[in-house]
């Protein structure tokens, strides 16, 4: 596998920003002949971290060696990959300028079949707001240790920086994943597979649980807990459950 640091200006954020990307070698320089269209896997980071969380502090990139898929970890800062009120595009940032940034510069398969994306903490919620509001471009979403529920994080937080990027009214909008999944199963949508992991320890964990239970029996739901906390322990060994999940090569 080869590991690339991408450096680019985004339109939608008016903004440098980077991405780091796995890409099996063979894909590097294909004969006309040989060229394929990989799977991706868009692997977002957490609140305090950045393009290169995963790559430092997992072992992504052996965990993936030999398998038949592109994996994109962009950086999206602070912003919970949200339209922030205050401005900053973030969300569609990672909707839809990102996809198509990357199926211009790589062998990336646009087909839904062949989407993934995958997330811990703030990436959670970003992997997951991206099965929902996304649900007909992505085929399978994972969470770890997810901040799943920001409407109850916002009903108990005072962060200025929190109402910066969602505003006051988070319970019901497009950035509560919980009521918009509850539309598209009302509406019948066609829904990914979802993948939900957690430490036991962990203090986002009865968030978790709540998520866990309320939609278990009413969509694609995978849900998996250990003894962890929030931490990269917990996140290296879960990554490779959700490798195992995906339905890849």
């Amino acid at each position: 596998m080869a590991l690339l640091h991408v450096n680019f200006r985004s339109q939608a954020l008016q903004l440098a920003m980077g991405m780091d990307v796995i890409i099996p070698e063979k894909a590097q320089y294909p004969t006309p002949t040989e060229r394929k269209e990989y799977p991706v896997l868009y692997l977002l980071h957490g609140l305090s971290d950045d393009q290169s969380a995963w790559h430092r502090k997992t072992r992504i990139e052996e965990y993936v060696n030999g398998k038949d898929l592109i994996v994109v970890m962009p950086t999206t800062h602070r912003a919970f990959y949200t339209n922030t009120v205050s401005g900053y595009k973030y969300f569609d940032f990672v909707s839809k300028e990102l996809p198509a940034i990357c199926a211009s510069m790589f062998p990336i398969s646009t087909k839904r079949e062949d989407t993934f994306a995958a997330g811990l903490s703030m990436g959670g919620y970003g992997a997951f707001k991206l099965g929902v509001l996304c649900h007909d471009k992505f085929a399978a979403v994972a969470s770890l240790s997810g901040a799943v529920d920001v409407a109850a994080i916002m009903d108990r937080n005072t962060s200025p920086e929190f109402f910066s990027v969602f505003g006051e009214n988070t319970r019901g909008s497009e950035n509560d994943i919980i009521a918009q999944l509850e539309k598209l199963i009302a509406e019948g949508a066609s829904l990914p597979r979802f993948y939900q992991a957690c430490g036991t320890e962990d203090f986002l964990y009865l968030s978790n649980t709540a998520f866990r239970d309320r939609f278990k029996d009413r969509i694609d739901l995978t849900y998996e807990e250990g003894p962890g906390v929030h931490n990269w322990d917990f996140w290296d060994e879960y990554i490779r459950h959700v490798l195992k999940w995906l339905p890849i090569k």
